[in-house]
């Protein structure tokens, strides 16, 4: 075999390494998505249920609390075992708990296989970010970041759509989605493989003793993290209740609206690689906030659907930005050897947040509704984005 035929042979191995990877990552959203558009009918079907709503909206968030606590031991083994066997495993133990929902009948039961799918996604997530930190190196890596933040998106927008119109047929069905897992095994199996000849002095970060290690920008970039995805989640969690209160009650049109924002905010993503070469890190963070509480002011006052419409395009642009932004300032920041552990962490406080973002927001809705919460949080979200703008000129670019 010539050169030629080698060299087209390992691109054409890449590009099919590259397609599995992607689709992998793509089902990560899977945890609430697919059936945040018929939990109003769930909430129906179990009405005679104890705190029903409160207990169905645990329903949509509990896989993110057992991805937050599985992530960072998945983290850790990926660093000491290898991404691919945490990713095979994780993407079996996906396929069996995501479509446990067909079966199960008590909101009980239906909440431990959410929790087994959290685990799950923890896994796969890890694996999924660490293999693209692995695979691509610098201003490359800096791209694919977007773009993998953009199949998570554009994967969002699959499932929200097809789980809104799946729902229109009972509530049980947005649960078959899951058997995904089935298409993508096999090319986690034959095509997923593990890094080989990484730097070991990688990054700037590598090259400087323990005592100089960027704790505080860490723990600075998990708490925004945190933070803006606490906010950002209570789109899903409460849009539906809020649409269902204007009048908007079929799970498709549901599915559809909150797909049409993931898919904005994944087209966005696929241009964070461009913008960071003319941004730095805080600017587009504090960017991302300011985008965020503009967005919820806008929904707070709506009455109508293209009101409503025109302030999910905004907090749209938030996402978009922000969730490649974090991905990359971690692993920029952050040794090789440290990395699975880090991005781990940093699964955690994405997931948290999602799970204590009903939580969070109940005090709120009880007292003063939906409408009003989303004012008030936009409010502190806007002056979270004023704040961080005022640090970055005060320290300059980061």
């Amino acid at each position: 075999m010539s050169a030629t035929d080698l060299v087209t042979v390992k691109v054409k191995k890449d590009s099919i390494r590259l397609v599995a990877l992607l689709m992998t990552s793509s089902v990560t959203v899977m945890s609430g998505t697919t059936i945040v558009a018929v939990m109003p009918k769930i909430s129906v079907y179990f009405q005679d249920v104890p705190n029903t709503e409160l207990l169905v909206r645990l329903l949509l968030t509990t896989p993110f609390l057992f991805t937050a606590i599985t992530a960072p031991i998945a983290g850790y083994v990926v660093d000491r075992l290898g991404r691919k066997l945490i990713l095979i495993l994780s993407v079996i133990v996906f396929g069996i708990a995501g479509t446990s929902g067909l079966y199960l009948n008590s909101l009980f039961t239906l909440i431990i296989g959410r929790a087994l799918l959290g685990i799950s996604i923890g896994g796969i997530l890890t694996a999924c970010i660490a293999l693209t930190a692995d695979y691509y190196k610098r201003d490359e890596r800096q791209r694919m970041m977007g773009v993998q933040v953009a199949f998570m998106g554009f994967g969002a927008v699959v499932f929200l759509s097809l789980g809104g119109a799946l729902g229109d047929i009972h509530w049980r069905a947005p649960f078959l989605s899951y058997a995904i897992a089935a298409i993508i095994l096999p090319g986690c199996i034959f095509y997923i493989n593990e890094p080989e000849n990484i730097e070991k002095q990688e990054t700037h970060i590598s090259k400087v003793g323990k005592d100089k290690f960027p704790y505080l920008i860490i723990i600075s970039i998990y708490s925004l993290n945190f933070i803006h995805i606490s906010v950002f989640y209570l789109i899903p969690v409460l849009m539906p209740f809020f649409l269902q209160d204007l009048s908007y009650t079929r799970s498709f049109h549901i599915g559809l609206i909150l797909a049409g924002m993931n898919l904005l905010s994944a087209l966005i993503s696929l241009t964070y690689g461009k913008l960071k070469l003319h941004f730095s890190f805080l600017e587009i963070a504090f960017s991302a906030f300011l985008f965020l509480g503009i967005g919820f002011i806008i929904i707070s006052f709506s009455t109508g659907l293209k009101m409503i419409l025109f302030g999910l395009i905004i907090t749209s642009l938030s996402l978009g930005l922000f969730w490649p932004n974090a991905n990359l300032w971690v692993n920029t920041v952050i040794p090789f050897q440290f990395r699975g552990r880090a991005i781990g962490m940093l699964a955690t406080c994405t997931y948290l947040g999602m799970f204590l973002s009903p939580i969070i927001a109940q005090p709120f809705t009880t007292y003063y509704g939906i409408a009003t919460t989303f004012g008030i949080i936009g409010t502190v979200s806007t002056g979270l984005g004023i704040i961080l703008f005022l640090f970055s000129l005060k320290n300059g670019q980061c």
